[in-house]
């Protein structure tokens, strides 16, 4: 792998399951519990579902991640996007009456372009007005969280049901369905491996690539930084519009999202842990997804809280950090030997 090798691999995930093995044997009186977090994920259909559910949102916001870290941006509107994109996927999978074929795709593409535009907003102010894009990706957290919620509770809610969710989503709107989920986990993988090619392999994506990489040469061979900057970050809020809708229309089966999924956070490791490079997206993605899973059926197995996952994750962060540091290199923004 570009800056996390096999070997280094192997060891967080052994650091990994040691932490969980100690956290089992002081806090639980069974600590035998330690083997529902190894085998729980792989142990029947529920749990396999349950992981692949988690793996698709995880790989593409990680692509999304990647794609903004790629051009030297901080942009944190990931996580907005993604829920606009649930948000909008759910108005056309429950309002609108469709043809079974066409009815996910209007769906998908909607989302995709709402959230192209709530990161591609983010962008343009800062490309063309200058304003600080942490800051202002921060505030459209708030406001695209806010303006989704307050239009679930008082405008999309089913009037009929006592919890707070919008009416059922068609039927016609699901994704074509196999026997351990749906189509979604291919569409994540060739997702990873589409933006590979796109950023390796053509002569665009070679330019966003310097963009972030070498701004100053870039400008130098005539490379417009603004405008490759802008459709980086537009192409990252389009992925994670897709994450949106492919997670709302794989595990819902009402829009009741009242609460951050988080998954904006979770794809910063994941790129993280990938070196940037989108090929090693779904590797990066299965793990934190089978560490996110197997906590799950550990706490419901034994008196150990899930949050645990958080725990596991911020020691991959330190862990990954401390590789970097070894190179004198910090994979979130420094692309340089990448190009």
């Amino acid at each position: 792998m570009d800056r996390i090798s096999i070997k280094n691999y192997l060891k967080m995930i052994a650091l990994i399951f040691l932490i969980i093995f100690l956290f089992c044997f002081f806090t639980d009186e069974n600590y035998i519990s330690f083997i529902y977090f190894i085998k729980g994920p792989l142990m029947n259909v529920g749990a396999i579902k349950e992981l692949l559910l988690i793996f698709t949102p995880l790989c593409i916001m990680g692509l999304s991640l990647t794609m903004i870290f790629t051009v030297g941006k901080i942009n944190l509107s990931s996580e907005p996007s993604f829920i606009i994109g649930g948000l909008v996927a759910a108005i056309i999978s429950v309002k609108f009456k469709l043809n079974p074929i066409i009815h996910p795709l209007v769906a998908i593409l909607s989302a995709v372009i709402a959230g192209a535009f709530v990161t591609g907003l983010c962008a343009y102010f800062d490309e063309k007005l200058g304003l600080n894009i942490i800051i202002t990706s921060l505030m459209i957290n708030y406001i695209v969280f806010y303006i989704s919620r307050y239009y679930l509770l008082y405008y999309f809610r089913d009037g009929a049901e006592t919890m707070v969710a919008s009416g059922l989503i068609r039927e016609s709107a699901r994704l074509p369905r196999f026997y351990f989920g749906d189509i979604s986990v291919l569409i994540a993988i060739l997702s990873a491996f589409a933006l590979y090619i796109f950023l390796r392999k053509t002569n665009l994506g070679f330019k966003i690539r310097l963009t972030g990489a070498n701004p100053v040469y870039a400008k130098y061979k005539g490379i417009e930084i603004g405008y490759h900057s802008l459709l980086a970050q537009c192409i990252a809020g389009a992925l994670s519009g897709l994450s949106g809708a492919l997670y709302l229309l794989s595990g819902f089966k009402r829009f009741d999202w009242l609460n951050m999924p988080g998954f904006g956070l979770d794809a910063v490791l994941i790129s993280l842990l990938a070196g940037l490079n989108p090929a090693y997206m779904p590797i990066s993605a299965f793990v934190i997804a089978y560490i996110r899973t197997g906590s799950n059926i550990l706490s419901r197995n034994s008196n150990m809280s899930p949050d645990i996952a958080l725990v596991m994750e911020a020691i991959l962060i330190i862990f990954i950090l401390r590789i970097n540091l070894k190179s004198g290199k910090i994979p979130s923004i420094d692309m340089r030997n990448k190009i």
